[in-house]
């Protein structure tokens, strides 16, 4: 049992340290692919956001120049505007009108086709426009609008550029220059390239004093851990924010497999590491044995005396046992029978012994009894004459009928001596007192005869 135990030990010990290791390794890879696909996340979402940066500054910026145009010749005729108009939009797909609202009313839209809702339309009459224009006239700055749904019933973002001319030398409101942007088609252009790359996509407004709008895409992962880019606006933000659509983990795929192989390997490791400590432990024990019976050779069971004997606050008792004749047995019967012999006397004497004791046979046919913690002297010889009784019983070997007479001789630790030697010495000869006492009458013979 205790041979298991340690083997069990052992092999919890090692596969636990090899699966902390690669539960280690594994979390420094899992980060690291974390942060790489973080890194190359990042380098997608600045230049989608770039690009939407940029498209949209090139669009707007063409609010500031019919403000310069009409500005500067109030009286410019409809085709030229047209004109310029239809020169911007072909260079710029992203723009769906150009319009002029003298008083912020809606009078030219170019191209008229598709946006004739929007003509006559009264900015300052529309609640979810007059404030924009109030501070584009207030402010004197390009302001930005949207997405919001136009009267044509498209997703526009607006840029509108208050325009002011000179009459009777005092300066007068004239109108506004107005671009129309098409939200939709600019987003889904870059809202498809990232999904092309397996990522979700989303933009919201972030003007501190509005409530944030969800503008586009899967809004919910604003929720997550997400990477996010700001574009900048005239008076306004965007944030836009990507996320991968298997977490930050994707690609760790590999390492799960990996995962389960190593989990594979460990409880195959586990098994081995409990087979080699168990191997190696039994040779330990056998190493420790003597070859025909099992019992303690010299070396170990001295060794083990020894140990027992630096504690000396215990009592123990050692009993020296020799077979009476035994060259008898050998001699005559063979020494086939006589090696059974000795392997039958083992096993009584192990019979009458505990967990704790221990049993050598420390010469051909001498045997060394170690009684551990005994409570008196009287508990050594009670053992003793056990042993003694035990042996003499009819010995059945190969259809032989034997009777093995023994002499015994016992020591006790610390009243006779504290060393090996010395109640080895004392067992001896109280051994031979009792060989010389009974030799005539404690005989090892044949019954057969």
């Amino acid at each position: 049992m205790r041979k298991k135990v340690i083997s069990m030990a052992a092999a919890i010990a090692v596969t636990a340290i090899l699966v902390y290791t690669f539960s280690r390794i594994q979390k420094a890879q899992i980060v690291a692919n974390n942060n790489s696909n973080r890194l190359l996340a990042m380098q997608k979402l600045v230049s989608v956001s770039d690009g939407i940066q940029n498209e949209l500054n090139e669009g707007l910026q063409y609010a500031d120049f019919f403000d310069v145009i009409i500005s500067n010749n109030p009286d410019t005729t409809k085709e030229t505007i047209n004109d310029y108009a239809r020169l911007i939009l072909k260079q710029n797909k992203n723009i769906d009108s150009v319009q002029l609202a003298p008083n912020a009313i809606v009078s030219m839209i170019y191209p008229l086709k598709g946006n004739e809702a929007a003509m006559g339309h009264n900015l300052l009459n529309d609640p979810e426009r007059k404030n924009y224009v109030e501070q584009a006239v207030e402010k004197r700055i390009p302001v930005t609008q949207g997405p919001v749904k136009s009267k044509q019933g498209k997703y526009l973002v607006f840029n509108r550029k208050a325009i002011f001319i000179m009459e009777n030398e005092k300066e007068k409101f004239w109108g506004l220059s107005i671009i129309g942007i098409n939200f939709t088609k600019l987003i889904e252009k870059y809202e498809k390239k990232l999904q092309d790359e397996n990522y979700l996509f989303a933009i919201k407004t972030n003007k501190e004093e509005k409530e944030q709008k969800n503008l586009w895409g899967d809004y919910e992962i604003f929720s997550k851990d997400v990477i996010v880019k700001t574009i900048e606006l005239p008076d306004n933000q965007w944030q836009i924010a990507i996320y991968p659509q298997k977490g930050w983990n994707q690609g760790s795929s590999s390492l799960q497999d990996l995962s389960y192989l190593f989990y594979i390997v460990a409880l195959l490791g586990f098994f081995l590491v409990y087979w080699c400590v168990n191997f190696y432990q039994e040779r330990i024990e056998e190493a420790k044995k003597e070859v025909l019976t099992g019992t303690l050779n010299k070396k170990a069971f001295k060794a083990f005396v020894q140990k027992k004997l630096s504690k000396k606050n215990q009592n123990h008792g050692m009993i020296l046992i020799d077979l009476n004749n035994f060259k008898y047995i050998n001699d005559k019967l063979g020494h086939p029978v006589g090696d059974a012999v000795l392997i039958e006397v083992s096993k009584r004497i192990n019979g009458m012994l505990r967990s704790v004791d221990r049993l050598s046979r420390f010469g051909g046919d001498e045997y060394l009894v170690f009684i551990s913690n005994i409570k008196s002297e009287d508990t050594v010889k009670q053992i003793m004459d056990k042993i003694s009784e035990r042996i003499s019983l009819p010995m059945v070997i190969d259809e032989l009928h034997l009777k093995i007479g023994i002499s015994a001789g016992y020591t006790i630790y610390s009243n006779d001596g504290e060393s090996f030697d010395k109640l080895y010495e004392i067992a001896d000869k109280k051994m031979y007192e009792n060989k010389e006492k009974n030799r005539l009458f404690n005989k090892s013979e044949c019954l057969n005869d």
